[in-house]
């Protein structure tokens, strides 16, 4: 969906990124949360959070489709509850049990 926004629309790439700034912090959340030894389970299932940043993305996409001026202040909201949900991921690993080793 970013892709096809920047290609049409060519917002700024700092709106774009700032909309993708879930993805941007899960990414290597979870390449590095796999590379640890005796990890703990890494629960993705979206909470209240990842819904809310889900939405709010969609809202920040719809402002640039919209030509709205508010477009960074969609994006901005979209970052800071993106990395809320991101947040919250952490949050609820840490607190998994661990995974039994394997074989």
């Amino acid at each position: 969906m970013l892709g096809a926004v920047w290609w049409l629309y060519q917002p700024p790439w700092y709106l774009l990124a700032l909309i993708a700034t879930r993805e941007i912090l899960l990414g290597p959340m979870v390449l590095a949360w796999r590379a640890m030894p005796g990890r703990r389970k890494l629960d993705l299932r979206a909470g209240l959070l990842g819904k809310l940043a889900t939405v709010s993305q969609f809202a920040a996409l719809w402002a640039i489709l919209a030509g709205s001026e508010m477009q960074l202040h969609f994006a901005v909201a979209a970052a800071v509850i993106g990395a809320l949900a991101v947040a919250d991921y952490l949050r609820r690993a840490l607190r998994a049990p661990a995974e039994p080793a394997q074989l």
